[in-house]
């Protein structure tokens, strides 16, 4: 049953008695500028990963296999040499890194033949600006719901 507590209707919890839930959710005061950040930061790192897909994708196309470590390591060469890829290092590095471990997960899962996935596919841009990005840790990821709320690692 949902209690009140201070004015505030509280949720109910799905997770078994004495357990800790998985992650909490809290609304944030954000300024426009850390908004700006936070949607910056989704969309930097759905670049990066739909560019390692991309280029995974043209690596196969002409029987080329390049392995996830060495699609990273074409994109930081890049990004220092192109000047059009200077937006990657606007945020926290861990952003860029965390597209690239979500890529190599994504390609694990798929060549492993116990586990029944697709190919890692693009991701789209949503209008609403959600997303989720690696937190300034490298600990876990913060989702972000475009409207000032995040949900952020426990």
């Amino acid at each position: 049953m949902a209690e009140q507590q201070g004015g505030k209707r509280q949720q109910p919890t799905t997770c078994p008695e004495g357990w800790l839930p998985a992650a909490v959710v809290v609304q944030l005061e954000l300024t426009c500028r850390q908004g700006h950040y936070a949607q910056r930061c989704v969309g930097i790192a759905r670049f990066v990963y739909n560019r390692m897909v991309a280029n995974d994708q043209a690596g196969r196309d002409i029987g080329l296999w390049l392995t996830p470590h060495e699609l990273e390591k074409e994109f930081n060469a890049a990004k220092h040499i192109n000047p059009s890829l200077a937006f990657v290092t606007q945020a926290s590095k861990f952003v860029a890194q965390g597209a690239c471990r979500n890529y190599r997960n994504a390609r694990s899962r798929w060549l492993n033949k116990e586990v029944k996935a697709r190919r890692p596919v693009f991701h789209r841009k949503n209008r609403t600006g959600t997303g989720s990005f690696l937190a300034a840790s490298g600990v876990d990821r913060i989702r972000y719901d475009g409207h000032r709320r995040m949900r952020c690692p426990t």
